[in-house]
């Protein structure tokens, strides 16, 4: 949509989702831009995203200073709407030096965008003033000094705060950090001096303990000499037992070739030969006895008499010839045939049952003579391997027969025990001897000395216990040294702690003094709340009373801006919550416009934007409003959009006052 504009007060009335609030929002950020950083829906670069998917964009013409100047804002990254700036002369395309999308509406409006929208911005939703520190900075410089580079006090209030908190708060901020830093300092400084005491005291231990090491070596080493001397005496006697020794090796070595005792290996083989020979032995005991059993068997074997079945068969038989006899005399055909018949059924069980057992006769004996068989064959097979064995064990040991070979090949072992007990013997004296020789070679021209009183028994305990403690000293030297390095250089500590103290006296000096500081801007804040809340209260309760036929003549404000309203006549204030939705609009418009004239430069006319903030005014308070507005229509520009008529139909003809439909 395009806009058209006039000097003065322009009434813009629009049904609801017209979007009047749009164009509001639209002048506000064609002028300061778009808060990018913003999230959320409700944020602008969200909210008022074009329904139809296309980017932002916009124009704003203008006069400035007698220019007429034109700003372009679009969009070139989807990151960065409305991103992309412009401001040229109307008409020439020549850029407008210093101007930038940044500091556009400052420069332009003489006021940041924060006091812009807290002061000649006024919405419905957001009529109620909310104080920031720039606001409250302005106000406070208008009213004191007229200039409006003051300081505010919340802000030099949190520098100061900040400031103090940085020194120090609770247990943090730098003088507790530099307290604790310097007992820290002062605890390694103590623990460094203790250690240093500690350290030389254990080294002059330390040096005691090497001497009396060095003395009970010496002693010990006269105790070695002393020793060798007396070996010395023992090298004759140790000789001679190696040579009788070595004597006896050689003689029953002699008498062992001269028995023919066969070696050590061979002996152990014949032990497990005839350990298999024992058992080979065992297995043809049993065979044999097997092979008895079998043959007791067979000849114990009688054939077995006809089985029940078939005594049975043969005595039924005889009865039954005796019926046919006896049948056949008596010439009757049928008992014939019945008695015939059973004698012949008799006979056939009785012959079957006969054959069976015949057979049955016959295979067991034949069972039995198998058995004899095999227990034969397997007694001559075991023979013959015993026999092998046999002549495999006795060919070795030069033997003729089995008896007494147990008792030769220990006899035989027992020997060779014997000659290797005497060979080790022999070895080990011999080894004495030279190890005593040595020995003795070695101190033979020394010369001779006194043994120690002290038992080298006594030397070498107190030589442990010595060694003990010398290495606990020398553990607790190199763990001290470990930690004075640890420390660094002495006097680099000592400066430190010396410079951290330093530090410590001006942080303190300097928390002293932001203290004084913060006190008397609290003096001087009181001062000030004193002297302009009652001047902008003033010509609050000017605008209000006149907002409202009269009916408030007082409006008080506190520093935070909070606004209270005074009946004509009454004693008492009433708050902001106690009156009508409708009052107490009325009352923050009034507030804003005195804010606007205190806090907007005079010399920049900034223009007015009143969005819907005229709903919940009456109609004779609305009509109030609308005169003050037109009134003030004459000093700067005024935009007042509704989404009513009785704006515009009341201000209709009004010389000063353009009337624009939207939607029409």
């Amino acid at each position: 949509q395009t806009l058209t504009l006039q000097p003065g007060l322009n009434v813009i009335h629009a049904p609801n989702e017209s979007g009047k609030s749009t164009l509001a929002a639209a002048l506000r950020v064609m002028l300061y831009g778009l808060a990018t950083r913003e999230r959320g829906t409700a944020a602008d670069k969200n909210r008022y995203m074009p329904w139809s998917g296309s980017a932002m964009t916009g124009q704003l013409n203008l006069m400035a200073d007698g220019q007429p100047i034109t700003i372009t804002r679009s969009t070139t990254r989807a990151n960065s709407p409305m991103g992309q700036f412009s401001a040229v002369y109307t008409g020439t395309g020549e850029a407008v030096p210093d101007l930038n999308g940044a500091d556009c509406g400052e420069m332009l409006l003489g006021v940041p965008r924060e006091i812009y929208e807290r002061s000649a911005f006024i919405r419905q939703s957001g009529l109620a003033i909310d104080q920031t520190a720039e606001l409250e900075r302005r106000i406070a410089a208008l009213i004191t000094t007229g200039e409006e580079d003051g300081a505010s006090y919340s802000e030099s209030a949190a520098k100061l705060k900040k400031l103090l908190n940085a020194h120090k708060h609770n247990k943090t901020g730098r003088i507790p950090t530099l307290e604790a830093q310097i007992a820290q300092n002062e605890a390694l400084l103590a623990q460094e001096q203790q250690l240093r005491r500690t350290l030389n005291d254990d080294c002059e231990a330390l040096r005691a303990l090497d001497e009396r090491a060095a003395i009970l070596a010496d002693a010990l080493t006269r105790h070695d000499l002393a020793d060798a001397q007396d070996k010395r005496e023992a090298v004759a006697s140790a000789l001679t037992e190696c040579r009788e020794s070595e004597q006896k090796v050689a003689l029953f070595r002699r008498m062992m070739q001269q028995e023919n005792t066969p070696e050590r290996s061979v002996l152990l083989e014949g032990q497990s030969k005839l350990r298999s020979l024992n058992e080979l032995e065992a297995q043809r005991e049993e065979l044999a006895s097997r092979r008895a059993r079998a043959k007791a068997a067979l000849d114990a074997f009688t054939e077995p008499g006809l089985p029940a079945l078939c005594r049975a068969a043969r005595y039924l038989g005889f009865v039954a010839l005796i019926a046919f006899i006896a049948c056949a005399y008596l010439r009757d055909a049928s008992l014939v045939a019945l008695s015939g018949a059973a004698t012949f059924i008799c006979c056939a069980v009785y012959t079957i049952a006969g054959i069976r057992h015949a057979n049955a006769v016959k295979e067991e004996r034949k069972a039995l003579e198998d058995a004899l068989a095999d227990a034969t064959k397997a007694y001559y097979v075991l023979d013959t391997a015993y026999r092998s064995a046999a002549e495999s064990l006795l060919a070795p040991l030069g033997l003729k027969d089995l008896a007494g070979v147990d008792s030769f090949l220990r006899a035989a072992l027992s020997r060779h025990d014997t000659m290797d007990a005497l060979t080790r013997e022999a070895g080990e004296k011999r080894l004495r001897y030279e190890i005593l020789r040595e020995q003795t070679t070695a101190a033979a021209d020394a010369a001779p000395v006194t043994r120690p009183d002290q038992s080298r028994e006594e030397l070498r305990a107190e030589e442990q216990i010595c060694a003990k403690e010398r290495a606990e000293l020398r553990r607790r030297v190199d763990m001290a040294e470990g930690q004075l390095r640890s420390f660094g250089e002495h006097g680099d500590l000592e400066a430190q702690l010396a410079a951290q103290r330093a530090d410590l006296a001006q942080q303190q000096l300097e928390y002293d003094s932001l203290t004084i500081a913060a006190d008397a801007l609290e003096r001087a804040n009181a001062q000030l709340q004193l002297r302009f809340s009652p001047e902008l209260g003033r010509r609050a309760a000017e605008l209000f009373a006149r907002l409202t036929d009269g009916k408030y003549d007082a409006v008080l404000l506190d520093r935070n801006l909070t606004a209270s309203a005074q009946e004509r006549g009454s004693v008492a204030a009433h708050e902001v919550s106690a009156l009508s939705q409708g009052a107490a609009d009325q009352l923050y418009l009034a507030v804003r416009l005195a804010i606007c004239e205190l806090v907007l430069p005079k010399e920049k006319n900034v223009p007015l934007i009143l969005d819907d903030a005229l709903i919940n005014f009456d109609d004779e308070r609305c009509a109030a409003a609308l005169e003050l507005l037109a009134e003030l229509g004459r000093e700067r520009q005024i935009l007042l959009l509704s989404c009513h008529k009785r704006e515009a139909e009341y201000l209709r003809g009004r010389d000063g006052v353009g009337i624009i439909t939207l939607g029409a």
